[in-house]
């Protein structure tokens, strides 16, 4: 007689309930680190270029800061230049000839011809004027004083004078020719009581000054004289001749 056997049906136990909730919850964090470690890796990709970029555009910044005080250190060169002559007093100055010059010469009520011509650069951020009429402006104020320096033409007995000073809207700094008489006293360097009126000689004055508003501190009107338009200014004003 056959024995017969009898499969009892499986139940689920708690402890076969408890092992596949275990995996199952360990497929799940598996599958979010492995979502996670693909973002991340998609992320840092994107983001590389971007850094990239940011350094180069850094780079650039630099390099170019660096040209251009490399650019102002160097003496400037006026071979090319134009030159504006005074038909009357016969002064004469060098400017670069992608300047822009506006003249005039004509005669006054009291018989006298006035000569004027304002020299500005390509971008208008150097203006240089120069005159042979008398304005009655003359003062002194407190002007810091950043060099004196000889003409080009040492015969011409004029210096160049580099200073600053406060205004309503700032710091101006600019350049004057000076009579070499009137500067013997100035020490760059100081804060001193100065005119702000110097003349060449007699009525003829030339003048080149920054026309940036934005120098609202000591230190940023120093800083205008290590430019490249201070050292192009500086060049025009050294080029003072008279014929």
């Amino acid at each position: 007689m056959q024995e017969q056997t009898t499969e009892l049906p499986q139940t689920n136990t708690p402890h076969a309930k408890r092992h596949s909730g275990i995996i199952l919850g360990s497929a799940l964090v598996v599958g979010l680190l492995v979502v996670g470690s693909v973002y991340a890796i998609q992320h840092m990709r994107l983001q590389k270029p971007e850094k990239n970029v940011s350094q180069l555009h850094s780079q650039v910044s630099t390099l170019t800061s660096n040209l251009a005080a490399l650019r102002a250190k160097a003496n400037v060169s006026t071979d090319g230049w134009k030159t504006y002559c005074d038909p009357v007093d016969l002064y004469c100055f060098k400017y670069p000839s992608d300047w822009k010059i506006d003249q005039s010469s004509e005669k006054a009520s009291f018989g006298a011809t006035i000569s004027s011509a304002t020299v500005t650069s390509p971008k208008d951020t150097v203006e240089v004027k120069y005159g042979n009429y008398d304005v009655r402006d003359a003062g002194l104020v407190s002007s810091h004083i950043v060099s004196v320096d000889n003409l080009s033409n040492t015969s011409l007995a004029a210096k160049v004078v580099g200073e600053y000073f406060i205004t309503s809207v700032g710091y101006q700094p600019f350049f004057v020719a000076a009579d070499a008489n009137d500067t013997s006293s100035l020490a760059p360097g100081k804060l001193m009581l100065w005119t702000n009126n110097e003349r060449i000689a007699g009525q003829d004055q030339l003048i080149a000054s920054s026309t940036d508003k934005s120098l609202t501190t000591p230190s940023q009107a120093s800083a205008w004289f290590n430019s490249v338009d201070a050292k192009t200014a500086l060049a025009i004003m050294k080029s003072l001749s008279k014929n």
